[in-house]
């Protein structure tokens, strides 16, 4: 997302299983143009198997 709090890209929205998992992003939106410079939020939700609930939301700074 954006400062705007625009959906910028999604990388995974499919399940995943337990474990480390590492997700790259290239600086390009979903229609493949490239995003500017600045501060981006990263955002998890994650369900565990005894149904509790993981979110967090982090900032990324996106140089060039």
């Amino acid at each position: 997302f954006n400062m705007l709090g625009q959906r910028v890209r999604t990388l995974l929205s499919d399940l995943q299983p337990a474990g480390y998992h590492t997700a790259v992003w290239d600086g390009r939106g979903d229609q493949g143009r490239q995003a500017g410079s600045g501060v981006y939020f990263v955002r998890m939700n994650a369900k565990g198997a005894n149904s509790t609930v993981f979110s967090d939301v982090r900032k990324m700074l996106l140089v060039k």
